[in-house]
């Protein structure tokens, strides 16, 4: 993925120190890979552009910037169109698609972050979804925009102080919360927020517009499904015409990935698609379901295992570090500074149908008929807030009145009461949640046929109940592959009422879920269920790595007395999945806040680098270390990021 910055100076010497700097990143080989740097200055306006990804690839359509006499154009992501000739640049139809804000989120499919500039200054903005992170920083010199929060950080000289109040969501909701990133001073640009500045000389004011993303609500009728099945068909059809190697397909036993399915095969990028996979214990009950709908689909099906063998409390705690890093919220400082490999797989993936849903369950069959019904739902939002009372009660006080604001707030903006949790969704959820893992993991580029404009906008003007019914998931399957609605889900039914629904006249549903054989395998299943066996075999391990180093800063957000209690209660006894979530985040939060693991990158498996370079200690040197080896000796628990650029 691009790695770019674009930063705005205002003064000559402030400038001319970020272009020092940018020289500086560009020596160190080893922190960019590959180190082809494109560089455009405006001088007359103190305004620089940096680019580290490879700007002229052997195919144009995976060029990431574009240079008109009038603008420059550069993005993030994986963006495509219906309009694009398969040798296109990307870069070039963006720019040339950006009459306005809206045409461009609407034309351009998939996920993606983007920046335009020119004599008259500039816009940054991101598809609807918000999945490819752009964050920015304000202040007197300088106003930095990049999907790479490190290089804000070095270019502008900030320290990367940590925003411990914004951290501590990640113990009270397991999920940040508003726009503010972990990092003191960077902040994630909004989904549906377009940040702006001027062309003149020294100005580094942002500007910020917000579009309208909730109308009243309407029910469905019978014409829309039928139009919004077409849109992502023809969405579909637009991908398998780029110039791009063969796709592998994500199938599960839910939903979401079957809908996905039914896109790809009912278009032409069927053809393109090599393989369906699952991932899972062997012949675990996902896998079941997976290798049926794939043998429906007429496609072949490789299962993706884990080796029992890894069941061990070093690989169980080296996963849930690294899952901290990679997955919960871009924790990580570096966040993705590295990128994906050079020969990164095209995966299409189910994710993101909680678009077209109610994602949130404890508010799932919640009708709210007042404000003060409102106010008191939002004490909590996807889990109940601290739910093992281990947070200094100050800061659960202000979690609890924040969200409490920020659904008061929405309300007050046109969002009506039983929509407020889907827009905290589009808001808060949607981007960091699946946003993150955008970054290329494991190598991957994910392709979301789920995402689409105008299906989004037109999901939300349903009312709240068909959402929560997944009618939107029932109606595009049928309209467009209705023998995948007869197949039954590894955990779900569909409503009885849909029965009578025209789509689903000639259409027997299934009465029950997937009829699943054998016991799942722990040694095989995911970082949180392995965090059972942690908790039940390892309790005092857990222990001294939480209570253990003399300096740690996750006593001003956590109560010591409230974890030593916690420590001295029987681990059996704690079974609730928020009670398990909690203690990964209490751990995770320790993680962040000594130093662990923060050589940890994104890109392949096991990827690790080291930065080198003066401003470590600037940058780094305050974070605080273990003071010494926690009872838990695994071999990298004190790994340390001990220099940059």
């Amino acid at each position: 993925m691009n790695k770019f910055i674009f930063i705005k100076s205002s003064n000559w010497s402030s400038y001319e120190l970020a272009i020092k700097r940018v020289e500086a990143i560009g020596r160190d080989s080893l922190t960019f890979y590959p180190s082809d740097i494109h560089v455009e200055r405006w001088d007359e306006s103190l305004t620089l552009f940096v680019s580290f990804s490879l700007i002229s690839t052997a195919r144009r359509v995976s060029d990431y910037v574009w240079r008109s006499p009038e603008a420059l154009l550069s993005f993030d992501g994986f963006p495509y169109c219906g309009s694009f000739e398969p040798e296109a640049s990307r870069a070039e139809m963006m720019l040339q698609q950006w009459k306005s804000d809206e045409q461009l989120i609407d034309t351009m499919s998939g996920t993606w972050a983007a920046l335009r500039h020119g004599r008259d200054g500039g816009k940054a903005l991101g598809d609807f979804t918000g999945m490819t992170p752009l964050f920015y920083a304000a202040n007197e010199e300088y106003l930095a925009i990049s999907p790479r929060q490190m290089l804000i950080s070095s270019v502008t000289a900030r320290r990367l102080d940590l925003n411990l109040q914004n951290l501590a969501w990640l113990t009270g909701q397991a999920n940040v919360m508003g726009e503010d990133s972990v990092w003191d001073g960077i902040k994630l640009l909004p989904p549906h927020w377009t940040l702006a500045w001027s062309g003149d000389r020294g100005d580094v004011t942002p500007r910020f517009t917000e579009r309208e993303i909730w109308q009243a609500p309407e029910h469905l009728d019978e014409a829309r499904p039928s139009e919004i099945a077409q849109r992502l068909v023809a969405q579909a059809d637009a991908l398998e015409r780029l110039d791009l190697p063969p796709f592998s397909m994500d199938i599960t036993g839910g939903l979401d990935s079957r809908l996905a399915a039914a896109i790809v095969c009912g278009s032409r990028l069927a053809g393109r698609v090599e393989r369906m996979q699952t991932r899972g214990p062997e012949n675990g009950h996902e896998i079941q379901v997976g290798r049926e709908v794939a043998r429906q689909l007429g496609m072949d099906h490789v299962e993706i295992t884990p080796s029992p063998k890894q069941l061990n409390p070093q690989q169980i705690f080296t996963e849930l570090r690294s899952s901290m890093f990679r997955y919960e919220a871009t924790i990580c400082p570096s966040d993705g500074l590295t990128g994906a490999a050079q020969m990164s797989r095209f995966v299409v993936s189910g994710s993101a149908g909680e678009l077209y849903r109610r994602h949130c369950k404890p508010h799932m069959n919640v009708e709210l008929q007042s404000i003060a019904e409102l106010e008191t739902l939002f004490a909590d939002y996807h889990q109940t807030t601290d739910p093992l009372g281990i947070e200094r009660s100050e800061v659960r006080d202000f979690q609890r009145r924040d969200l409490q604001n920020r659904a008061l707030e929405f309300h007050r903006q046109g969002a009506g009461l039983n929509d407020v949790t889907d827009v905290f969704f589009l808001r808060y959820r949607l981007p960091l949640w699946n946003g993150v893992l955008q970054n290329n993991l494991f190598n991957q580029v994910k392709i979301y046929p789920l995402l689409d404009y105008r299906a989004a906008c037109r999901a939300q003007n349903f009312d709240y109940k068909d959402r929560v019914e997944d009618r939107l998931h029932f109606e595009l399957m049928a309209e467009i592959n209705p023998r995948l609605c007869e197949l039954p889900f590894y955990k779900f039914t569909w409503p009885r009422r849909f029965k009578d629904l025209p789509v689903a006249r000639q259409l027997e549903l299934p009465a029950h879920p997937f009829k699943t054989v054998g016991e799942q395998n722990l040694s095989q299943l995911s970082v949180g269920s392995k965090m059972r066996v942690l908790i039940d075999q390892h309790w005092e391990h857990l222990r001294s790595y939480m209570l253990d180093p003399v300096s740690s800063r996750i006593w001003e957000v956590l109560d010591r007395t409230a974890v030593e209690h916690l420590f001295e209660r029987n681990p059996a006894t704690i079974r609730k999945v928020t009670e398990t979530k909690q203690i990964m985040a209490m751990l995770g939060l320790q993680v962040v806040l000594t130093g662990d693991m923060l050589a940890r990158m994104d890109g392949a498996p096991g990827t690790q680098v080291r930065l080198h370079g003066a401003a470590a200690q600037q940058m780094f040197g305050h974070l605080n270390p273990h003071s010494r080896l926690p009872a838990v000796s695994f071999p990298d628990v004190c790994t340390r990021l001990e220099s940059t650029f």
